[in-house]
């Protein structure tokens, strides 16, 4: 391909560049962790434009909720099938976010909105689409950002204690953690505005992103930390 390349002209430059799409997509989808396992995904519509530190999408109870646009799914795509398509849940009103799978690929947590007078709320179900349970269910309240723990334990961001953002008035959360039923939930970070977006480090840390104001300036305000 890149022989030929080097001595086409227009016409056949076009031909050859699909041919190496072509074959970028056959080496990439030959990959074992692209095709060795089905890899899940959301849809949804993209956020329209809001301030930038909308960390809870609009939620109930803030100056934008009618910012919130519904309509989305959860789906797996097979590569190794053809690109084989699946739908694990779907919403015609609500909004599907932050999917974590399990570490033994049988179930997903997942956050959830069913529709805009609905608050986002922790659930959990089976690879497979099967046994949709909800685990959280405080009213005026969103959790989401949720994240297993290695004991089967949840990490989550939530409003539960609501705070502003210092710079306008949307509502942000802290991190908490909850029994593997959504029993015990108590609330493990303490900052003045917002903890989200939790990952599992390999030594057992969370890692999350954390917005303040206190010593940061302005380009700096939303910082990496552990817990």
């Amino acid at each position: 391909i890149e022989r030929r390349a080097n001595s086409a002209d227009w016409a056949e430059m076009k031909n050859i560049e699909a041919e190496f799409a072509a074959l970028q997509r056959t080496a990439l989808i030959a990959n074992p962790l692209v095709s060795g396992q089905p890899i899940l995904f959301i849809v949804r519509s993209q956020y329209k434009k809001d301030h930038h530190n909308t960390a809870t999408i609009f939620k109930t109870g803030e100056i934008n909720t009618n910012s919130f646009e519904g309509g989305g799914a959860m789906k797996t795509i097979d590569l190794a099938k053809g690109g084989q398509v699946r739908t694990l849940i779907e919403s015609d009103e609500g909004l599907i976010r932050d999917p974590e799978v399990h570490f033994n690929g049988r179930k997903i947590i997942f956050s959830m909105r069913r529709n805009i007078r609905d608050d986002y709320h922790i659930y959990e179900i089976n690879s497979d689409g099967t046994g949709l349970r909800q685990l959280t269910s405080a009213s005026g309240v969103a959790d989401f950002d949720p994240l297993y723990t290695p004991f089967d334990d949840i990490i989550f961001s939530s409003t539960r204690e609501p705070k502003y953002c210092m710079c306008n008035r949307h509502i942000m959360g802290n991190l908490f953690r909850m029994d593997a039923d959504g029993a015990n939930i108590h609330q493990i970070g303490k900052s003045t505005l917002h903890e989200g977006h939790s990952s599992l480090m390999p030594d057992g840390r969370i890692l999350y992103d954390r917005w303040e104001y206190v010593d940061r300036n302005f380009g700096d305000a939303q910082g990496l930390w552990t817990i």
